[in-house]
């Protein structure tokens, strides 16, 4: 991942967004679901359970309470 965003940004795409989600990196999650956000309004992930199961770890074990809260916005609009 951080090659590839070190040569080009972060796609507009749901399900590859939801694979960054779990990058060690906070700062890439967080990306990613800022991306997944404005995505999320006309995009539906086709591995719905998988993006669910990926936020509802982050928003439950998250150190980053700007991630946590990014997390239960992303849950909310998915359900």
């Amino acid at each position: 991942v951080d090659a590839y965003v070190a040569q080009h940004p972060l796609p507009e795409d749901v399900d590859v967004l939801a694979k960054v989600l779990e990058h060690r990196d906070p700062e890439r999650q967080q990306q990613a679901m800022e991306r997944l956000e404005v995505l999320l309004e006309t995009q539906k992930p086709k591995r719905v359970r998988a993006l669910v199961g990926q936020l509802k770890l982050l928003r439950d074990v998250g150190r980053e309470p700007e991630l946590v809260e990014l997390a239960r916005r992303l849950l909310e609009r998915l359900a």
